[in-house]
């Protein structure tokens, strides 16, 4: 089958969005399908590499994780015609959905979208009245999606979203799927402990780890300050915030006005080939955002074996396990309840440990792809 990904978020920026199509990609061309891309940006020409179709991207940018393009006449667009693809799978409402409309015109074929943006608590960030803003992007999604042909939510939040903003077309529930393999994948305890101690962390301490892009809505304040009020219990308790973004000079203030310097480090960017290790070097993962459509990164967490300690959402009702791989949180209460617990008892630590683990194997990426494929082939032809 030929596949066309269209989409605003790739690398090498990174994002939970370009992990998730990147995972698409190599497992469906590892089952033979032939899979190209059409990204926005990111240099300012058009150019085709290694099956990806990037389109010259403006000079203005709206938001620093993706680029945005006027040039939406591009003549790449007869080569994609030209190697006809059988379904377009969008993955961006704006910009990269005006290609993706073309395509599907022009050809015939089935247009899938996922909606990966939870955008009542991302508008939070950038406008203070809800209803204008529930308001104006509900006619902009009614807007923009209605040549489409079937969408996919990643969560039953997502799902319930859209059906909130008055999107009447088909909507699938399918969670995103990850590399399995490559979280639960050997890492000696020698290798952890010296990563530990990189970060002046020794075996004693216990280490929450969050792991996420530095950005507002990921809404990282409030778990520093819950670790504020636990570590005045527990003073090996430790906190490791992994991830680079706009926040973090910010947050860096924070701990520093807390006095939690020798308490809480800070990683900066790294490579996602290794960011495995990271989940690993934690004994919890620890998220305090609602800003999640499908909580990725929740997934990696319990595929590393690390229990769960998250701020309760919707999103999460998929992935997280109540006292099972781990808990969610409302309050400072609930996060010291759940964190001494975690902390203290070693046994309820290592049941979380076991249960993640085995949980973790439905969110493989095989199984996913099997899925999206089945929902190609009900649409191609119709």
């Amino acid at each position: 089958m030929k596949i066309l990904i269209t989409t605003e978020f790739y690398f090498p920026i990174i994002t939970g969005v370009a992990t998730v199509l990147k995972n698409q990609r190599e497992t469906l061309r590892a089952q033979g399908h032939e899979v190209r891309i059409l990204v926005i940006g990111p240099e300012r020409r058009t150019f085709f590499e290694d099956d990806i179709y990037h389109i010259k991207a403006s000079r203005i940018r709206l938001y620093p994780d993706s680029y945005n393009t006027f040039w939406f006449h591009d003549p790449i667009l007869k080569e994609i015609l030209a190697w006809n693809p059988q379904v377009v799978h969008s993955n961006g409402e704006f910009f990269s959905m005006v290609f993706a409309r073309q395509i599907v015109k022009k050809l015939s074929i089935p247009l899938i979208h996922t909606c990966h943006t939870d955008f009542p608590t991302y508008g939070e960030n950038y406008i203070k009245n809800k209803k204008v803003w529930n308001f104006v992007i509900a006619r902009v999604l009614r807007a923009r999606l209605r040549l489409v042909d079937c969408i996919i939510s990643p969560s039953l939040k997502n799902k319930n979203m859209l059906r909130g903003y008055g999107i009447s077309k088909p909507i699938e529930v399918i969670p995103s799927g990850i590399e399995i393999s490559r979280f639960s994948q050997p890492f000696s305890e020698k290798e952890r402990s010296d990563l530990r101690s990189a970060f002046s962390f020794s075996d004693e301490h216990f280490v929450f780890v969050s792991i996420c892009r530095l950005a507002a809505e990921k809404n990282i304040k409030e778990t520093i300050a819950h670790f504020a009020s636990l570590v005045s219990l527990r003073p090996q308790a430790r906190l490791l915030i992994v991830g680079g973004g706009p926040e973090q000079e910010n947050l860096e203030n924070q701990v520093r006005k807390l006095h939690l310097d020798q308490l809480v480090r800070f990683s900066g960017s790294i490579d996602p080939l290794v960011v495995w290790k990271y989940y690993r070097i934690g004994d919890v993962f620890v998220t305090s955002s609602t800003s999640e459509t499908q909580p990725m990164i929740s997934i990696e967490a319990i595929s590393s074996g690390v229990p769960l300690l998250c701020r309760k959402d919707d999103s999460l009702e998929l992935t997280l396990e109540e006292g099972n791989n781990g808990y969610s949180f409302i309050s400072d209460e609930d996060f010291i309840e759940h964190g001494v617990a975690l902390i203290d008892d070693h046994f309820l630590w290592e049941r979380l440990h076991l249960n993640a683990l085995e949980g973790s194997k439905k969110f493989s990426r095989e199984v996913w792809c099997d899925r999206l494929l089945s929902l190609y082939n009900s649409y191609i032809g119709k």
